[in-house]
């Protein structure tokens, strides 16, 4: 049997009427009950409030990598074999002199005094402190000692302070507490002529929690205020602003409040909190738009058939029809952000549990709030076609317009006897006729009884019209939507097409050849972009997430071309012999372990090989030293004095000679066993690198690193480890590339699922991923032109600058959210379509009239969703820029070529298969040609 003969709808009526019912039964508790709800809802609202103003502040830039991975069995290693080390962080004191001085050098007396002061201030404020390193104390303990730490051109220095916290714990708050007393001891020791600035992992912490403050102050205010103007000019009513703006503030509220809660069980990711405000603006707004716009419509044939309008009845078909469209595509979108938990990644976890919170909160407050105040005060809400103060004169607007084409020139040609072809002159939007009503329609056809509406709602025919009343909309069965007043007024054809620009231009696409054309035209200009779409850099330098303007930033990237970022981030160096039973240095085996050390160093310099040389002099251990290698026997003399003398690490300062006391700071710093440095049966290196570990050059490195390292274990019988943010990095970015592809099919997946659920087709849903995945192929690909070849450089920009590559979480973060959009603009048109179809319309026409019924709403809440996402890309943190920019081109192309050409096209040539293998009722109704 063909697509479309049954003359069934594509949904059991038994089953539309309970689901009608329930949605009845659900708006009369929200009536019953609104009162309540109200005072329920500000107190709870006031309580998230409290929490999460908290939420900003309890975000941190720290992450772990997966637990099955090399990084994370080297943390594990550490942590076994040096537990006092645990897995420690870094502070990095960075000291250069002020402008006035820039030319004098670094070191002095005053300096000197405050590197002591500084030191004893560190030591009484935490006992955690595991070295306090600068170029003074390191010459007490051998001259020499702290070349290393004062720049070639002497005009730079700094201290570095380790602690045996991890950043979550304490040293964030070290890190504050630092930058508060370095000032006090500058004023002390008479250093107020240097710029000190606190670097390191808990100092860029801090920083990036103050830039995600900072944009969500500016989102606030000039973000929100745009895109609550363009929402009022749509709606046309000041009235109707209040209800997104009050969902907006509860809903920001709920997910705000939840995630501080989230923080007391994982770390959650500082980025968090602008992602999640740019997608509450940009959701709740959206779902908000798609409501009240059916509100609008609903009061309107009130109007127009000059009945009385029932605040329940108008809410229930409001929930059944928009209600229904913000229902799926919000449990879609956070269906496809808790992909995000598949991820062995607190970072992605906790960006997935955010999102998926924060749409859930606004779908909430949309589906309970907003009806509840449409409920509580309906003559303040139903005067929002009225004009005046409160709502502004719009002359263009599309109600009044509509409105005047219903009461005026439809009713003229009604008297005149004209209609393009209709027995009584009129052809309503469905092609039907209007009928002639005493009850309904007066002289010359104009409505005169305000029964009309009431009456049609007690009428168990979905397609029975009474007197002018306009009905359009899906052929609900009993208790349906048609019952409680899903009726879609719009003017004759012929109107449409001359007052409608979306009439037209669906008109044009859905016709031969144009729906062939359009299709092809599309899906050949973004070739140029799919051919690049997932051919990028990952990348996860630090720089990328700093506040560009920052002085932290500027220090970073001072120090770094001084002394190398691999100051900041070092790798720590395990050796770790298979049998542990004997120590390190044994003249036993003739000092075997010892010498193997020294050949893994040599080989490291050796064969690996990054963007620039590695040099001996980059690496720091008990084993090597300058100019040549420590002997064996000059460390074993050494430390068998401590030994004997029962001296611990200590002590080291009493050894009888300099290269004595060197060699026992080596060892206190690098040997396992600090109580008896001569049984250590592991040994650690340091390799400071001139280029920034968590950078490509870093991955190049670590790849080649161990890759010598397995063949190393299989000659010398020991173990090599590399710990540091720069190995984490490395295996975090490959668990995202890898998993990356598995995410992509499984969104697909549960997209396919809940369209083929909501709509009963299979092609619907195919037709829907098809269409995303070229809006996904397109904004990938025009991405990666822009931040990695530069193709927008040209516009001097900053949120369009060259990055040389994509920062890796961009395409993962921003993918759900391009996902959740398109599709959520796909429900919505598709939605309406299938109204049409089902009340008896051919499919061409349906989408003819679902486009010019949907295609300005749809744009508007693309301009106003690009509008607020637009505002990461004016942030200070360059990988905010990307996610913003993937996010604003995304919702453009998407609602500008894809829903508004594309999808009407593609349609019109699948025709009545579009609902297979769903039956739909036949196609009673046509759209007359419009005259000329």
């Amino acid at each position: 049997m063909k697509v479309g003969d049954d003359d069934e709808s594509s949904s059991p009526p038994e089953k539309k009427g309970k689901v009608a019912a329930r949605v009845r039964a659900y708006v009369g508790f929200l009536h019953r009950r609104r009162w309540m709800l109200l005072v329920l809802q500000v107190l709870v609202t006031c309580g998230l409030a409290v929490l999460a103003s908290q939420f900003v502040n309890a975000t941190n830039s720290d992450f772990t990598p997966p637990g099955d991975s090399q990084a994370m069995a080297a943390r594990n290693a550490l942590a076994d074999l040096f537990p006092g080390s645990k897995y420690s962080s870094c502070v990095v004191l960075y000291i250069v002199r002020g402008f006035g001085d820039a030319r004098q050098p670094v070191l002095s007396d005053s300096l000197k005094n405050f590197t002591f002061a500084l030191g004893e201030e560190v030591s009484a404020y935490s006992s955690n402190v595991l070295s306090y390193e600068g170029y003074f104390t390191l010459e007490q303990v051998s001259q020499g000692a702290g070349k290393g730490m004062v720049s070639p051109d002497k005009k730079a220095t700094f201290i570095t302070i380790t602690l045996s916290e991890s950043e979550t714990d304490g040293s964030i708050a070290f890190a504050k507490w630092l930058k508060k007393q370095v000032p006090l001891v500058q004023q002390r020791t008479d250093t107020d002529e240097y710029d000190m600035t606190c670097l390191g992992d808990a100092a860029f912490t801090t920083v990036i929690v103050d830039a995600a403050m900072h944009d969500l102050a500016r989102m606030d205010l000039i973000v929100l205020p745009l895109a609550v103007v363009a929402l009022a000019y749509i709606l046309g009513s000041a009235r109707l602003l209040v209800v997104p703006l009050l969902c907006l503030v509860c809903s920001l509220a709920g997910g705000f409040g939840a995630m501080f809660l989230v923080t007391f069980a994982m770390s959650v990711y500082s980025a968090a909190s602008s992602l999640m405000m740019s997608l509450a603006i940009a959701m709740s707004i959206d779902y908000s738009l798609f409501l009240l716009t059916r509100y609008q419509e609903e009061l309107l044939t009130v109007q127009a058939a000059g009945g009385v309008s029932n605040p329940e009845e108008i809410v229930c078909t409001v929930l059944l029809t928009a209600g229904h469209t913000i229902a799926v595509s919000g449990l879609t979108l956070a269906t496809c952000f808790a992909g995000l938990l598949f991820f062995d990644l607190s970072l992605m976890r906790s960006l997935g549990i955010g999102c998926s919170l924060l749409i859930l909160f606004v779908l909430f407050h949309n589906l309970t709030l907003a009806p509840v105040l449409l409920l509580t005060f309906p003559r303040f809400f139903e005067k929002c076609l009225d004009q005046g103060a409160v709502c502004p004169p719009r002359p263009r607007l599309w109600a009044q317009r509509l409105l005047a084409c219903c009461r005026g020139r439809v009713w003229e040609e009604a008297s005149r006897g004209g209609g393009g072809g209709s027995e009584n002159g009129v052809v309503n939007d469905l092609g039907g006729d209007v009928e002639d009503s005493d009850d309904g329609v007066g002289q010359g056809g104009a409505p005169t009884g305000r029964g009309e509406r009431r009456a049609l709602l007690d009428k168990d025919d979905p397609t029975q019209e009474v007197g002018p009343v306009i009905k359009l909309g899906t052929a609900y069965a009993e208790g349906s939507a048609s019952n409680i007043g899903a009726t879609l007024p719009l003017p004759p054809r012929e109107l449409i097409v001359e007052h409608s620009l979306w009439a037209r231009l669906g008109t044009g696409i859905t016709s031969y050849p144009a729906n062939v054309l359009v299709p092809i035209v599309c899906v050949f200009l973004t070739i140029p972009f799919d051919t690049c779409a997932f051919n990028y850099k990952s990348t996860s330098e630090n720089i990328y997430y700093l506040p560009k303007h920052s002085d932290v930033t500027k220090a970073y990237k001072d120090m770094g071309a001084e002394f190398g970022y691999g100051q900041l981030f070092p790798f720590q160096i395990l050796l770790v012999p298979t049998n542990r039973s004997m120590p390190i240095i044994n003249s036993a085996d003739r000092y075997a372990m010892w010498d193997a050390s020294q050949d893994a160093i040599q080989g490291l310099v050796r064969y690996t090989k990054p963007n620039s040389p590695v040099a001996m002099d980059e690496f720091a251990g008990p084993s090597i030293g300058s100019p040549t290698p420590v002997k064996a026997q000059d460390m074993e003399f050494c430390l068998t004095t401590m030994y004997e003398r029962n001296w611990t690490c200590a002590d080291f300062m009493k050894l009888p000679s300099p290269g004595c006391r060197k060699n026992g700071f080596a060892a206190c710093s690098f040997l396992n066993d600090p109580a008896s440095p001569i049984n250590s049966t592991v040994m650690q290196f340091i390799y400071t690198p001139s280029y920034d570990p968590t950078g490509p050059a870093g991955k190049t490195w670590l790849d080649d690193a161990r890759a010598y390292a397995t063949d190393f274990e299989q000659k010398h019988a020991m173990s090599i480890f590399y710990v540091g943010i720069g190995a984490d990095t490395v295996d975090v970015v490959d668990n995202v590339n890898h998993a990356f592809p598995k995410m992509i099919g499984i969104t697909g997946v549960i997209v396919f699922v809940f369209l083929m659920l909501a709509f009963r087709s299979v092609l619907i849903p195919l037709r829907s991923v098809t269409s995303i995945a070229l809006t996904v192929m397109w904004v990938y690909g025009f991405t990666t032109l822009t931040y990695q070849h530069g193709a927008l450089a040209w516009t001097g920009f900053e949120g369009f600058e060259n990055m040389h590559s994509i920062v890796y979480i961009t395409p993962l973060t921003s993918f759900s959210i391009v996902v959740g959009i398109s599709l959520d603009y796909d429900i919505f048109l598709i939605t309406r379509i299938m109204e049409y179809r089902r009340a008896g319309h051919a499919t061409r026409d349906s989408i003819v009239l679902g486009l010019a019924r949907t295609g300005r709403i749809i744009t508007a809440a693309g301009v106003i969703m690009a509008v607020a996402f637009s505002g990461l890309l004016f942030s200070d943190e360059p990988f905010l820029h990307q996610i913003s920019f993937y996010m604003v081109f995304a919702v453009l192309f998407d609602t500008f070529i894809v829903r508004s050409l594309l999808v009407p096209a593609t349609m019109s040539i699948l025709n009545d298969w579009n609902w297979w293998p769903g039956p739909l009722a036949n196609a009673q109704r046509g759209l007359p040609e419009a005259r000329s």
